[in-house]
């Protein structure tokens, strides 16, 4: 569930390495917040109700949204 992003344009590669070095030895604590966190997501999965009202994003192209703009791709 962790991520790492860093902006390509204003970190440098030392800076980087060091957040990636970091962020992978990065240990899980066991703390109440992130068992709460954790349980959060436990009830989602297991909730149809709650992840029925997710909605679902339909994958477009960019060509066909071109083709629904009027323009067409050459």
């Amino acid at each position: 569930m962790n991520i790492l992003c860093l902006g390509g344009r204003t970190t440098g590669i030392a800076v980087a390495w060091d957040c990636l070095r970091s962020f992978l030895a990065a240990k899980f604590t066991g703390a109440e917040r992130h068992l709460r966190r954790l349980a959060k997501v436990r009830a989602i999965g297991t909730n149809t109700m709650a992840t029925a009202r997710i909605p679902t994003i339909p994958f477009t192209s960019e060509a066909s949204v071109a083709r629904s703009n009027g323009a067409s791709k050459q």
